[in-house]
């Protein structure tokens, strides 16, 4: 289990990185092909995912091109072709991406891996 302290320093170091992603955001290199970016000029994130069985997913979150925040595998209770999903991205608050009908896909915590 995390010490508070760890989740607070990992959460500040999402936030940092997501607040600084404007400036490689959109108009910037994308990380990977399928990465698909999520947020405003303001900032935001790009999230890449990849199926791997029904209803679990391993994607990617960058701050920017060159900024890999987290590899870990996510869960979510609905099935989605892997099309439909990247149409559907919102944002991503650091602990979970959120879909456009406010589905979310959470973090499998025994499959995680920030940076």
């Amino acid at each position: 289990m995390k010490q508070p302290w760890q989740v607070f320093l990992r959460r500040s170091a999402v936030a940092g990185a997501l607040a600084c992603a404007a400036c490689n955001g959109p108009s910037g290199p994308k990380p990977t092909a399928s990465a698909v970016w999520v947020g405003s000029a303001d900032g935001g994130a790009w999230i890449d995912c990849q199926p791997m069985e029904d209803r679990r997913f391993r994607c990617a979150i960058y701050g920017n091109a060159k900024n890999l925040l987290e590899d870990s595998e996510f869960l979510t209770y609905r099935s989605f072709d892997i099309d439909s999903l990247r149409a559907q991205y919102d944002s991503y608050n650091g602990d979970e991406i959120v879909l456009k009908d406010n589905t979310t896909l959470k973090r499998d915590p025994s499959h995680t891996h920030t940076y």
